[in-house]
């Protein structure tokens, strides 16, 4: 077993950010090894002779270096691992965007790592600022893929065609092609996906 004290590295997607003091940050977020995380993080400090350089966006993946503390974790070093998302760009993208943060941090545990969801959401973020997609087709996408991957989307209880519609979009959340449909055919299966996450107790964010 790893020591409280050893240092770890993980991949983390930045989801909320909050000012504790002038020197920290508490910032929440999942990672791929070890599910959903809060982490103490340096502030940036600026100076009179050099302004502060931003320190992390939210919505950014990084690769963290941090000394687990229980149930939170003290950031010692952090690397970015793509450029910071540009979902703010759009408003409907940045609102789906703050629905998926919130989605994740108010349902998943701890020490639970989610791996296929963590992948919907990095393709989330990179799909919503492109508009290519209505928000409904994305969040679709990653509301399947946190029921499939907490086994609340058995193709026993579905029928054949919901199946295979499924199975098409779980795919496309992971990064597959989407499938060309309408935008009011989104918003019926963003629909449907919503009432399979409220009938499974998901709390689920106002839209």
């Amino acid at each position: 077993m790893k020591s409280q004290e050893e240092c770890r590295t993980i991949q983390f997607l930045v989801l909320r950010k909050t000012p504790y003091d002038d020197r920290t940050l508490i910032v929440a977020g999942l990672s791929l090894e070890l599910g959903k995380l809060t982490l103490r993080m340096p502030a940036p400090r600026p100076s009179p002779r050099r302004p502060a350089k931003p320190f992390l966006d939210l919505f950014q993946l990084l690769q963290v270096d941090f000394l687990p503390q229980g149930e939170w974790g003290r950031c010692t070093h952090f690397t970015p691992l793509r450029e910071p998302c540009q979902v703010a760009s759009r408003r409907e993208a940045f609102e789906a965007a703050c629905f998926l943060s919130r989605l994740t941090l108010d349902n998943l545990l701890p020490q639970m790592p989610m791996p296929a969801f963590f992948q919907s959401l990095l393709v989330a973020l990179e799909r919503l600022p492109q508009g290519e997609l209505p928000p409904a087709a994305v969040l679709t996408g990653v509301g399947l893929t946190l029921l499939n991957e907490s086994g609340l989307l058995s193709p026993v209880n579905l029928a054949p065609r919901e199946a295979a519609q499924c199975h098409l979009l779980l795919q496309m959340a992971a990064g597959n092609p989407p499938p060309p449909l309408p935008a009011n055919l989104w918003t019926e299966l963003w629909q449907w996906t919503r009432n399979r996450l409220l009938e499974a107790e998901f709390r689920l964010p106002p839209e």
